[in-house]
């Protein structure tokens, strides 16, 4: 799973010599010839896509980063962390991209989306104004039974900040659709899964350091595995 540039990180990093979408190009074209599936993982990051201007922006966009694999089986759009915006425009949004996606570039690819409504705000978006998760997690469920989202919609992803656990959240989610596992094995304090004993100071300063937890992640995806039936892909920051 990849992430896209143009997003809030730097176009080039001294650690990557190789332009990031070359990179992309490259990658996907390894993956294909090994058969392994590439998924994006593309947060819907402008603030008005209903503006013609914000949308044709936005096209611009999708085209340079779907233009660049080789091969793209699944498109992964994330409600919160980035994002927040209501469920109805949410699903709105990642219609329009699925139907750019399929219509030019990967006609067969697969489009998941999360909820992860809990931080309440966006400061990603500008959306200061505090929500209810649950709420704004309700709407998102009551979404995914419309028409209009099953046409396009193949699964849905229980990630971090998500407002139920996720076994209530595998029960709210219609039958219909796979439930894929997201859990965070990259942050030490204030996430899903914090550290136990961590040190504080260096929890607080440091808080995505390289922090491998193999037997404890091991667990983690056992025992949630029973409701995942879609399948689990660590969200690792990179």
């Amino acid at each position: 799973e990849v992430i896209p540039p143009g997003l809030d990180d730097a176009d080039q990093s001294p650690n990557f010599t190789i332009p990031w979408l070359e990179m992309l190009t490259v990658a996907s074209a390894y993956c294909d010839e090994l058969d392994i599936r590439v998924s994006m993982w593309y947060p819907a990051f402008f603030k008005d896509y209903k503006d013609p201007a914000t949308m044709a922006q936005a096209e611009k966009h999708w085209a340079m980063i779907f233009g660049a694999f080789q091969r793209l089986d699944v498109l992964f759009v994330p409600g919160g962390d980035p994002g927040g915006r209501r469920a109805e425009e949410l699903f709105w949004v990642v219609g329009k991209q699925a139907t750019f996606l399929r219509s030019k570039y990967f006609p067969r690819a697969e489009v998941w989306v999360s909820s992860q409504y809990g931080l309440s705000v966006s400061v990603d978006l500008g959306i200061v104004e505090r929500w209810k998760p649950r709420e704004r997690e309700d709407e998102f469920f009551q979404q995914l039974a419309t028409p209009a989202v099953k046409a396009f919609l193949t699964g849905v992803v229980y990630g971090p900040w998500s407002a139920y656990p996720i076994d209530e959240y595998r029960k709210r989610v219609p039958s219909s659709y796979p439930l894929r596992n997201y859990p965070d094995m990259c942050h030490t304090i204030g996430c899903e899964f914090p550290i136990d004993g961590c040190d504080y100071v260096y929890a607080v300063v440091c808080r995505e350091p390289v922090n491998p937890r193999p037997l404890t992640f091991l667990r983690i995806v056992e025992d949630q595995a029973q409701w995942a039936d879609g399948g689990c892909g660590c969200y690792s920051e990179g």
